[in-house]
């Protein structure tokens, strides 16, 4: 099993005060977010806000994406995925010897090849990390992301 993926970032992935002003309806929002389980649930909740406050600005539109590129870190198998200066670093999930077999693994391993330019995967102290260049919004990481998903 997986554990739940850790996403860091400089990136502005917030519900801005100027959208929903109460802080305490803010954080019932964040911590919503933060259980749903799917797809369907995440497309109901940008339904509701855009109901309820209007139209989702863009900090809110990285913020629900950010939700799927956690998604995509679980399905990948990553443990933590940074989105800080311009780039994404992916670490993987420590010490599974199966997953390093695996199919998904596989397509990792084969996009790297194919973006040799802009990928890269080392080891640091044991820990394997894939770190891609050029990603400068949650948007991006995730449409990069989603095919080695499929």
């Amino acid at each position: 099993v997986v554990p739940d993926c850790i996403i860091e970032t400089d990136l502005e992935i917030l519900i801005p005060d100027s959208y929903v002003n109460s802080s305490t309806e803010r954080l019932q929002l964040y911590s919503t977010l933060d259980n749903i389980p799917d797809e369907t649930g995440l497309e109901r909740f940008i339904a509701s806000l855009t109901d309820r406050f209007g139209p989702c600005p863009e900090p809110v539109q990285q913020l629900t994406n950010s939700v799927r590129l956690r998604w995509l870190g679980e399905k990948l198998g990553f443990e933590k995925i940074a989105l800080k200066g311009g780039k994404m670093r992916m670490q993987f999930v420590a010490s599974n010897e199966s997953y390093f077999k695996s199919a998904v693994f596989g397509k990792i391993l084969a996009f790297v090849q194919q973006h040799a330019k802009t990928s890269r995967m080392k080891d640091m102290a044991g820990k394997f990390t894939l770190t891609i260049e050029n990603i400068d919004s949650v948007d991006v990481a995730v449409k990069l992301l989603q095919p080695l998903a499929i």
